[in-house]
């Protein structure tokens, strides 16, 4: 699939030609069968009243990706979970959140407008939120479980992408299988790329080997795990 959206995860001006119904024919056509599911970074101002061309331009996406066979994966960009990197500790987790609660309310009054907004649109899935920073496990698995809950209440029934913790560069095997117990239409994202070195993404394929043990835990276990992002880049001479 593909990663569509900006930096701040907004559907603006700059998106408009994701919406081309052209574009994402061309896309379907040269990246083949495979290519069913895009993931859509995107703002909690695609519901803000006074940014209406952002909604539209995803009502537009949504409607042109199921005339092609493709699902939506909407996933919340911007939130509070953007802050500045705490120390990081000797176990290789983030400290706790210190705005954890910030961040559950956001989060939540973004999946309440979200859940609705998908009723109609059986093409659409939901991605809890882009890379939770910061989190040890148990902070992770509770905000998740959170929001999980609500979006269950607020009658959404289809599967729901789950970022492990750390830029979702980790997981946590047991906790997942867990989650999993409560929710058995849940899959875990990883990101990745080819750079040991990429702020946000320390742990390399050859770099600490925390990245790839509890994924690769879960899928032993049958649980449904995946890649949200994942990508390659060449830095000088290495």
């Amino acid at each position: 699939g593909q990663t569509w959206g900006t930096g701040a995860g907004q559907l603006n001006e700059q998106c408009k030609w994701m919406t081309r119904l052209d574009v994402l024919t061309a896309m379907k056509t040269q990246l083949g069968a495979n290519c069913n599911v895009i993931r859509v970074p995107f703002s909690p101002l695609m519901f803000d009243s006074r940014y209406p061309e952002q909604l539209q331009r995803a009502n537009d996406l949504v409607a042109r990706c199921a005339t092609l066979g493709i699902w939506v994966l909407m996933c919340p960009y911007g939130m509070a979970e953007y802050g500045d990197i705490a120390s990081r500790k000797s176990t290789d987790e983030y400290q706790d959140e210190t705005n954890a609660a910030a961040i559950t309310t956001e989060v939540m009054a973004c999946h309440d407008a979200l859940a609705p907004w998908s009723e109609d649109k059986p093409n659409v899935l939901i991605n809890l939120l882009n890379e939770p920073r910061r989190m040890l496990d148990a902070t992770w698995q509770t905000q998740a479980q959170t929001w999980i809950a609500n979006l269950r209440a607020k009658g959404y029934a289809r599967p729901i992408f789950v970022d492990g913790p750390d830029w979702a560069t980790r997981l946590n095997a047991t906790i997942a299988a867990t989650m999993v117990a409560a929710d058995s239409q849940l899959v875990f994202l990883a990101h990745h790329y080819e750079d040991s070195g990429n702020l946000g993404q320390p742990q390399g394929f050859t770099g600490s080997s925390t990245f790839w043990p509890g994924y690769l835990a879960a899928k032993t276990a049958g649980l449904a795990i995946g890649f949200g992002e994942y990508g390659a880049r060449v830095i000088a001479d290495t």
